[in-house]
Order: C-alpha cells, then sequence, then structure tokens
C-alpha cells in the first residue's frame, strides 16, 4: 500500500514536472511568437520604407527620363532642321558647280578665240613689218636718193662739212653755227667770214647790207647728190 501511494506520488510529481515543462515550453514559444511578430512589424516597416524610397526613386527616374527624351526630341528637331539646311547647301553647291563648269567652257572658249586673234595680230603685224621693208627697199628708196645720207655743206672755196643724218633732226642754227665754226677755224677766210655769219645770225634774213648777202656756205643741191651716186631723181 505504502509502495503504491509513493508511485502515486512520484507520478504526480512527474506530471507536474511535466505540467510545467509544456508551460514553460509555451511560455517560450509565445515569446518567440512576440519576438517574431515584433520584428516581422519591423521588417514590414522597413520593407514598406524601402517601398516608398523605390517609389520616389522611380518617380524621379521617370521623370529625368522624360526630360530626357524632351532633350532627344529637341536635338532630333535640330538635327532634322540642320539636314534640311545642309541638303539646301548641297543644291546650291550643284548649281554653283554648274554654273561654274559654263563659266569655265565658256571662258575656255573666248581664251581659244583671244589666242587665236592674238596670232593673227601677230601674223599681220610680221607681214606689216615685212612688206615696210620690202616697200622701203623697192619703192621709197628711189624716190629719195638722200635718205640716210649725211647732208654735206660746202663753202665757195670747195671746203665741205657733212653732218650725219641722226643729226638733222634736233640739229639747230646755233648747233649748225657750231659745228662749223670748230669745223673751219684756223683755214682761210674763216676769220673774215664770221661777221657774216654773226650778221646773219641778229638779222635772221633781214639785214640789207650787202655783207649779210655774200653766201658762204652752199647746200649740196639734190640733183648733184643723185649724179654721184648714179641714181635717176624723182620730181
Amino acid at each position: 500500500m505504502r509502495e503504491d501511494q509513493g508511485s502515486i506520488v512520484a507520478l504526480t510529481a512527474c506530471d507536474v514536472l511535466l505540467t510545467q515543462r509544456k508551460a514553460l515550453w509555451l511560455l517560450a514559444n509565445s515569446a518567440n511568437m512576440v519576438v517574431e511578430t515584433r520584428s516581422a512589424r519591423v521588417d514590414n516597416t522597413t520593407l514598406l520604407a524601402r517601398v516608398t524610397e523605390v517609389q520616389d526613386l522611380e518617380s524621379k527616374s521617370c521623370s529625368n527620363q522624360e526630360e530626357i527624351l524632351g532633350l532627344m526630341r529637341q536635338q532630333r528637331k535640330s538635327s532634322e532642321e540642320q539636314v534640311q539646311k545642309l541638303d539646301e547647301v548641297n543644291q546650291q553647291l550643284v548649281k554653283q558647280d554648274t554654273t561654274s563648269r559654263s563659266i569655265l567652257a565658256v571662258t575656255g572658249e573666248a581664251l581659244s578665240a583671244i589666242l587665236q586673234v592674238k596670232d593673227l595680230l601677230v601674223q599681220v603685224s610680221q607681214d606689216v613689218i615685212n612688206v615696210r621693208v620690202v616697200l622701203n627697199s623697192t619703192f621709197l628708196r628711189p624716190m629719195d636718193p638722200t635718205k640716210e645720207l649725211p647732208a654735206i655743206i660746202e663753202d665757195p672755196l670747195g671746203r665741205q662739212v657733212p653732218i650725219p643724218p641722226e643729226w638733222l633732226g634736233s640739229l639747230d642754227w646755233e648747233a649748225l653755227y657750231a659745228l662749223l665754226s670748230c669745223q673751219l677755224k684756223g683755214q682761210n677766210g674763216h676769220e673774215m667770214r664770221l661777221p657774216t655769219l654773226r650778221d646773219g645770225n641778229k638779222c635772221a634774213g633781214k639785214c640789207h647790207s650787202p655783207v649779210s648777202e655774200i653766201r658762204l656756205w652752199n647746200v649740196v643741191p639734190i640733183q648733184e647728190l643723185a649724179r654721184k651716186r648714179r641714181t635717176p631723181v624723182l620730181l
């Protein structure tokens, strides 16, 4: 009987321990559930905050993308306008190139014609020079037998002073007087005839003294030159 009572007491103590353990386990589980619930709530709050941040970032990204899209559209429009302007410039360049080619063609033809005219003028001038040379040698020379011959001044005593033909166009009376004085200085009759030359220079053909009428110099006539050269005189 005592053994049975001891057994019953032992079983009761074990049941109490088991009951306590279950209670502790349940209490621990409850605490864990509370902690997990609280952590879950914290996690949910954090997740919601993060979702909100992501949504804000997404909205900002969408706004930035819209701005970028607007800028790209403006850039595309500007590019299209530039392409249109380049097409217009290209068309103008094509027209200018065509016009320039036409002008160059006309200029080339005109230059060729000018060169031909130049060659023709050179040939004509050469022909004129040749004709002039031929005329001077065959026709004009007999008409002027004194051409390219010096002018000879002779006094009554037969003394002659030749004057080169290239001097005749520029020789005046004073130069002729000096030339004759130098040529005849110191010869017979020079001192005696010198006043006649001086009187003739001062009077210029208007003096009536007998001394001024003395002819000191006689120009050789053209007939005499023609006779000496044995060429006919054309009158």
